[in-house]
């Protein structure tokens, strides 16, 4: 930058105001803002760029006015007219004019001279090429209306919503008919890491390079039909989150696959951007998954379920049912109720709750579940114990829903047969190796499939690294919940008679 040409603009900027009598402060105002909305004396903006501005004349006085607007510039092109005539009518009448203007790699001196009857106001400005930017962009996707990200969800995946739900999926998750809008994609939030302000470019592109039309409004509206194509972001400030939806007009299930997200970064009212920065983005659709779950624990799990209640209230006493709803019942109590506040403590840890939450609904719970099993060792004991329990937290906490059934026909599915295998119900021993081998690989399973079946349901996609973290980590809770409740069997059995 040639630093005595910029002293020499500077100083023609500072210059007082050239007038001829009072007129022209009490009758016109002018400003000159390049870019728009930027009114400052100087602006940096991108070297080599198509700077974008406007001058606006304002009558104050209640007598009309004709006039002229003359613009120059030094040591840069003027792209838009050299000159405007206007007449202002009425007070508080006001007159835009565009103006645009090349600059290079030196600063650049914008003049606009207003003359209106015999009076001059001049409005002057320094454009002031800026070869390198210290910013960066981050970019978060999907959020919530707040630009919050759940850290328990795979980053830059998009889970669509299906455009045409299934009757037995809502009645699954207990969700009406949608009323938001079906071409909303997700929610996005990015933030310029810097000072300025800025103008944002957001596009997707597809694999072969070809761009997703996209648009912040909603294809329902008639007037956002045309706006469908990249997405533009306007004065956003350097430090500050900018949320805004996408929308598409294709339907969002057609949109599976990967793609990139582009965000191109200029400063405001500059022609050429200072950052271009690519995110990778995954477009899921879980419809399939969904049918396939939803078919697994409703046409498998939910069957075997009711065949092994029914065989166990026909074959067994009302004894062992009782004992099997009190142990329900303690496990209720023990367990759910004083668990409900250990979650809502859990909750600040975020995706690690389950390393408090486990102490309660892992530990104890699977202690007592030893218990029951060691008292009546036989086929269907596990599932009637947690029958039970799931009547008392179902209507004692209002939490009575399909997505729950599925839940409990699909743990009864895992335990059963491995507690069968080991020779736990089968033949009755009681030992630690055949507890362990039993309940800790079909607690794992288990544990997978409730979260996937909930993710799914729920058009979630958690992360790799989450879902191993809560299955296995939950699973190993349940360790010491088995060798305590073999431990504690023993004595109970001692005193089950009386």
């Amino acid at each position: 930058m040639n630093r005595s040409l910029l002293i020499f603009l500077l100083f023609f900027l500072f210059l007082p105001k050239m007038s001829v009598g009072a007129q022209d402060i009490n009758e016109v105002k002018v400003s000159l803002q390049i870019p728009v909305g930027f009114e400052g004396g100087t602006a940096e903006v991108s070297p080599n760029s198509t700077v974008s501005g406007e001058i606006m004349v304002e009558l104050l006085s209640r007598h009309e006015i004709s006039g002229r607007i003359v613009v120059t510039v030094t040591n840069g092109t003027l792209l838009s007219p050299p000159s405007y005539r206007f007449t202002l009518k009425v007070r508080r009448d006001l007159r835009a004019f565009p103006i645009k203007i090349s600059v290079g790699r030196s600063p650049c001196l914008v003049v606009v001279r207003c003359e209106s009857f015999g009076s001059i106001v001049e409005k002057r400005e320094v454009l002031i090429p800026k070869g390198s930017w210290d910013i960066d962009l981050d970019l978060r996707i999907p959020t919530d209306t707040l630009g919050r990200t759940d850290p328990r969800t795979e980053p830059n995946t998009v889970i669509v919503r299906s455009s045409l739900t299934p009757t037995f999926v809502r009645m699954i998750t207990g969700e009406g008919r949608s009323s938001a809008h079906p071409d909303l994609l997700t929610m996005a939030c990015v933030k310029v890491e810097g000072q300025g302000v800025y103008t944002l470019i957001v596009l997707i592109e597809d694999e072969k390079g070809e761009t997703l039309p996209i648009s912040t409004s909603s294809l329902e509206a008639k007037e956002a039909k045309s706006d469908h194509g990249v997405i533009t972001l306007e004065n956003v400030i350097g430090g500050e989150k900018n949320i805004f939806p996408i929308f598409t007009p294709i339907s969002p299930e057609r949109l599976a696959g990967s793609y990139r997200m582009k965000v191109l970064v200029y400063p405001a009212g500059s022609s050429k951007p200072v950052l271009v920065k690519t995110f990778p983005l995954r477009i899921i659709s879980t419809k399939g998954s969904v049918l396939i779950l939803s078919m697994f624990a409703g046409g498998v799990a939910l069957p075997v379920f009711l065949i092994v209640t029914s065989y166990y209230l026909r074959r067994r006493s009302m004894g062992d049912v009782l004992l099997c709803s009190l142990m329900g019942c303690l496990i209720f109590s023990i367990v759910f109720v004083p668990g409900q506040l250990v979650w809502g403590i859990a909750s600040v840890l975020g995706p690690f709750d389950w390393l408090i939450t486990g102490l309660v609904y892992d530990v104890f719970l699977y202690m007592l579940y030893v218990v029951a099993v060691s008292l009546r060792p036989r086929f269907g004991t596990l599932t009637m114990v947690m029958f039970s329990k799931w009547i008392m937290y179902s209507f004692f906490f209002g939490r009575l829903s399909i997505i729950s059934v599925f839940w409990l026909a699909t743990s009864s599915l895992f335990f059963e047969p491995l507690l069968y295998l080991a020779g736990v119900t089968s033949r009755g021993v009681i030992t630690r190796p055949r507890i362990l081998v039993s309940f800790v690989p079909a607690a794992v399973v288990d544990k997978y499939v409730d979260l996937i079946l909930y993710a799914a349901l729920y058009r979630l996609y958690y992360a790799g690294w989450y879902v191993a973290m809560y299955s296995l980590g939950n699973a190993l809770y349940t360790i010491p919940g088995l060798l305590a409740g073999i431990w504690l069997s023993t004595y109970v059995r001692g005193v089950a008679h009386e």
